[in-house]
């Protein structure tokens, strides 16, 4: 099978044009890897905290909670945490409903 040299053999980048959908696959991405390395660092040190000792647990839960109280940017971020880490479960098992079907 002849081919031309001046061909590409498969798609390249310079084939498709930059769209929103590109922008948000890759934002989900990037989300979903800082999402896991933070809730990883959280986890890493919850289970640290609990082993340590009941004071230890104690200065988790004061640390967690803003120091003391739980003052609105802390609750906004938790909120905001709280939602993408859903979307990102929900986009996982919406993905691998496709690898299924």
């Amino acid at each position: 099978m002849a081919t031309s040299p001046n061909r590409p053999l498969s798609p390249h980048l310079g084939v498709y044009r930059w769209g929103p959908h590109m922008t948000v696959s890759i934002l989900h991405r990037v989300t979903g890897a800082g999402l896991s390395l933070v809730g990883l660092a959280v986890l890493t040190w919850w289970l640290v905290a609990l082993s340590g000792g009941a004071d230890s647990y104690a200065a988790f839960t004061k640390a967690a909670n803003g120091g003391g109280y739980l003052s609105a940017s802390a609750t906004s971020s938790g909120d905001v945490l709280g939602f993408a880490s859903l979307d990102q479960a929900r986009h996982g098992f919406q993905f691998g409903s496709f690898d299924v079907a």
